[in-house]
């Protein structure tokens, strides 16, 4: 059977998947709706602890502990992005091994006093956050791997930049060109743009180091190399991915053809069409305040039906208390 509202429906789907598709490129990696959607999964697992019935173990009470200690790192940088990325390292290499490694133990030492499925609301609270926050570094190191190397930059390097005028103004440069607010669709450019700062930024930082040091100098140099190399490929290979989906959720919209449930005479849409039976369905949508609008939009808009279908769904009127 095909259904009038579900062919609506997926073609509003497929149009709405595109849009999106765009917007995943033109967006920064790292954004504040990330860190609202790790915000709202930590007050999910408050709760859950909230709900630990007394007495609980004290590992309850350390897990509570850490737990603010997460939402306190996060309040912090509400107002300042500069400090979103080693907040993600901090929380990642230090707090959320911490709190697997509490709820490991209230796991292992929990007596009959804790239910069984409010253990595993725990266990099913602490994944999501792990997750998440795990997330979030898989994109940034996928797509802006620089940023951990800035956020961790050997004291010889850091030390150099400082102190010469030259290479502060490249590593200025540099940063400016590889900005935290950077898109995927804006990387590709932005590497390659980087690519020769990044090479006087390793030319001046070699020419005068410290022999002990030259080692880490050059290796923090040549990965810096490499994550221009690394973002790009994977920007580039994100993009074609997305525009292969584009081009296909729109050929699919654009195959469908919303004429042939359309009653020419009537000026409305049949219900559907009964395959088996290879004829039309005798019924007819003919109202506005049905749940097929949203396919007679589209086919307005695809010009698979003329405008003046829409007019012809019917506006029922009533009287309602004032």
């Amino acid at each position: 059977y095909i259904s009038m509202v579900d062919s609506g429906n997926l073609a509003a789907c497929l149009i709405a998947l595109q849009r999106s598709l765009i917007d995943m490129t033109t967006h920064p990696v790292l954004r504040w709706s990330r860190w609202e959607g790790l915000r709202d999964a930590l007050g999910n697992l408050g709760e859950a602890l909230a709900a630990l019935e007394e007495p609980a173990p004290s590992t309850g009470d350390e897990l509570r502990a850490t737990l603010r200690e997460l939402e306190d790192e996060i309040a912090a940088v509400d107002d300042d992005p500069q400090q979103w990325i080693p907040a993600l390292l901090r929380l990642n290499e230090y707090k959320m091994p911490d709190l697997i490694s509490q709820l490991q133990t209230l796991l292992d030492t929990t007596d009959h006093h804790i239910r069984p499925a409010t253990l595993r609301t725990l266990r099913i609270f602490v994944n999501r956050i792990h997750y998440q926050l795990a997330d979030m570094q898989r994109e940034l190191d996928r797509f802006a791997p620089w940023h951990r190397l800035f956020a961790q930059m050997p004291h010889a390097v850091r030390t150099s930049i400082a102190g010469k005028p030259a290479l502060g103004d490249y590593f200025k440069t540099l940063q400016g060109q590889l900005r935290r607010t950077l898109s995927v669709a804006d990387t590709p450019a932005a590497c390659r743009a980087a690519e020769p700062l990044a090479r006087a930024l390793q030319e001046g930082l070699l020419a005068d180091v410290d022999a002990s040091a030259r080692v880490v100098v050059e290796q923090w140099c040549n990965h810096l190399l490499t994550s221009l190399d690394t973002a790009h490929d994977a920007a580039q290979e994100l993009m074609a991915m997305l525009d292969r989906v584009h081009q296909r959720a729109g050929a699919f919209v654009d195959d469908m053809d919303f004429g042939a449930l359309y009653d020419a005479q009537r000026d409305v849409f049949h219900i559907g069409f009964n395959v088996d039976r290879g004829a039309l369905d005798n019924n007819y949508y003919d109202l506005l305040a049905s749940e097929a609008r949203l396919g007679s939009l589209v086919a307005i808009a695809k010009h698979d039906v003329p405008l003046k279908h829409w007019v012809h769904l019917g506006r029922p009127l009533t009287v309602t208390p004032a």
